[in-house]
């Protein structure tokens, strides 16, 4: 009987989704309102991929009102996306007792339990939880149902001690899982004798992912082991590994030149990500005794001058040069500026103290020639300048400006960095000024980010004025800023999303199968995936068919988590003047798969990233529409700032 519940639910997992021939149910998506009649012939249909797609629909326009037909439907032919329904549509009695229920038939195979439990974590309460932890040994999904409910806020009592005892359990253990679980909501140091046994484990007993998450779990206790593994990490022949164990390592008192030395080598690393970390991460090593600093600035200073670096490289250790000897900033600064490219410079004042006068006046000099991202690296140390200026008119006057800039990256950075001491004093300046900005772009999709730190900074100033504003942007064409509006205001948003060039988007969708990116490194292709995400693979093809992504920079890479490009303005606060949709999926966040960047729901545009690695706790909450499937040891090249040269979209043969 097991094995024939086992053949019925593998075979049954495998389905399809979206097709052209769905066009209007996607539209309808889209626009977040299903017609019911619609909902009712898909539910009703004995097509497996109507079901599946209009259970994604569901899902994405998160209705609750289908809740019973939801679980009505044969657990056992659409068990995954089923759940996936049910975890978007959130916290609900009647999912809870559905998914108890399904629990406590013990012939369910361990990948369906794995599942239930997971989705457990994100519609249940905390009480159901604790039980959870009661009821259950550790299985396959109880991590991800922990990781759940630390995401949705809840931090459930014992659950560090049931995974650690969970990680002593070698066989019956997914390794990833609890270490992912152990990572989102921070061991206890009790389990970091396990963790650096599981690091030392053989390549081949213990994979990347597992090791990677290893490393993060023992940086979030702050703690490495002080012996020859541990320094052999930084020699491991996966990058990422190197790249992890460089942020991590920090931890350890570095004792000797001979450990200063070996962690230096990483700057000349063949993976600028790795050699860029490295460089970051010096600013955090706990260094022994004057004589050591003194080495360690003399060989910061000898690697400036290598000029094999690349200017990532170069700029971050130059800001971890003045980061560890702030009181020689300004020097720092006449010796490299020109040879440091200008935001690291800008980027190393937040650490300088010593004068602030002379700290102000630099940055105010260079402030009306800043470029967009200049002004993203000298906001920060400027706002750090609060305490000493709060009655000085003319830095008053410095941040008002910069609240008024055209530019929406600068506009959110001031908004949401004033301090209320800067408030209370400019109150009635402030109230203008958000005001005038609030009105000037609440229908502005790049404004998106910023609207929404103009409420925040509305609220400080006064709860009325935060209503003010509120009433002005819940009548914006955006539907993102309506809906934010509405949640603030407590009551139901005007319904109705608007995508221009929509149906053309949805046509394109299904003409091309993949895109070839060429980028200043090389070259990588993109596996399309329209059955999941129309709107957003329309949405790239349609952006890459106009030369749109030409000349775009990868404006953030996070070594060992993503690249992310699309913004023109190379800032991350900039996209193609709409906002699209969010089309969550029952796709999983791996190594190579591809991503829409978002400010929330449903406030995608152009920016879209490529993940270095697993990362459940992306899944369900951003979109997913392709895979690198040729090149991916060219997206592990890829540094901050490289650039797109083209995007050849490829034909469904």
């Amino acid at each position: 009987m097991k094995i024939t519940i086992l053949i019925c639910f593998l075979a049954l997992n495998v389905f399809g989704q979206y097709k052209l021939s769905d066009k209007e149910l996607i539209q309808q998506t889209a626009s977040k309102k299903i017609n019911p009649n619609l909902v009712e012939k898909y539910l009703s249909s004995n097509d497996p991929d109507s079901i599946h797609a209009i259970l994604l629909s569901i899902s994405n326009t998160k209705d609750t009102s289908y809740y019973s037909q939801v679980i009505a439907l044969d657990f056992s032919g659409f068990y995954h996306p089923l759940l996936f329904a049910l975890g978007q549509l959130g916290s609900h009695a009647k999912s809870t007792e559905y998914i108890h229920d399904k629990l406590d038939d013990d012939r369910l195979p361990f990948t369906v339990r794995q599942k239930l439990l997971s989705t457990y974590g994100q519609v249940s309460d905390s009480t159901a939880g604790i039980e959870l932890l009661d009821k259950y040994k550790f299985e396959p999904g109880m991590g991800y149902a922990i990781a759940n409910y630390f995401l949705r806020g809840i931090d459930l009592p014992n659950s560090r001690m049931f995974l650690h005892n969970a990680l002593m359990q070698n066989e019956t253990t997914d390794q990833f899982e609890v270490l992912y679980a152990l990572y989102r909501i921070t061991p206890d140091s009790i389990s970091y004798k396990k963790i650096t046994e599981m690091l030392s484990s053989d390549d081949n007993e213990i994979s990347a992912v597992v090791k990677s998450y290893a490393l993060g779990c023992l940086r979030k206790l702050r703690m490495y082991p002080d012996n020859e593994f541990g320094l052999s990490l930084l020699d491991h022949n996966d990058w990422k590994i190197r790249a992890e164990a460089a942020r991590t390592i920090i931890y350890n008192r570095f004792s000797s030149t001979e450990k200063i030395n070996k962690y230096f080598n990483l700057l000349s690393d063949a993976n600028p990500n790795v050699s860029r970390t490295a460089a970051t991460s010096i600013r955090d090593i706990q260094f022994v005794g004057k004589e050591q600093l003194g080495y360690v600035k003399k060989s910061i200073q000898n690697a400036l001058d290598n000029n094999d670096l690349t200017e990532n490289t170069r700029g971050e250790l130059f800001v971890s040069l003045c980061s560890l000897f702030p009181d020689m900033t300004p020097e720092f600064i006449d010796d490299y500026e020109g040879e440091v490219v200008s935001e690291f410079i800008y980027s190393s004042l937040y650490f300088y103290n010593s004068n602030p006068a002379w700290k102000f006046e630099f940055l105010k000099d260079r402030i009306p020639d800043a470029t967009e991202p200049e002004l993203l690296h000298m906001v920060p140390p400027l706002l750090a300048l609060h305490s000493n200026f709060v009655e000085d008119e003319e830095y008053s006057k410095v941040i008002i400006t910069l609240l008024r800039s055209n530019y929406p990256s600068t506009v959110s950075l001031i908004a949401d960095g004033i301090d209320s001491l800067f408030i209370q004093r400019n109150a009635s300046i402030l109230q203008q000024v958000a005001l005038e900005k609030s009105f000037e772009h609440f229908n502005d999709p790049n404004f998106i980010e910023s609207v929404f730190s103009l409420v925040n900074l509305s609220k400080k100033i006064s709860n009325d004025f935060e209503q003010s504003i509120l009433d002005i942007i819940r009548s914006s064409k955006l539907f993102s800023v309506r809906s934010f509006a509405a949640d603030r205001l407590g009551i139901k948003a005007n319904e109705g999303k608007v995508i221009p060039d929509l149906d053309k988007m949805i046509e394109m969708a299904f003409e091309y199968s993949s895109a070839l990116v060429k980028t200043s490194k090389g070259s990588f292709r993109i596996e399309l995936m329209p059955h999941v995400a129309p709107v957003s693979v329309g949405n790239f093809c349609l952006l890459a068919s106009k030369r749109y992504f030409d000349d775009v920079v990868y404006h953030r890479v996070v070594p060992n988590f993503v690249i992310q490009t699309g913004d023109p303005s190379g800032t991350g606060w900039g996209g193609p003047g709409y906002e699209i949709v969010s089309e969550f999926s029952t796709t999983e966040f791996n190594r190579g798969f591809v991503g829409m960047a978002s400010a929330g729901p449903n406030t995608e545009g152009s920016q879209w990233f490529v993940m270095h690695n697993n990362y459940p706790h992306l899944n369900g909450r951003y979109t997913v529409f392709g895979e690198v499937v040729d090149g991916m040891e060219i997206v592990d090249l890829i540094d901050q700032d490289d650039k797109i040269i083209s995007i050849e979209l490829e034909r469904v043969k």
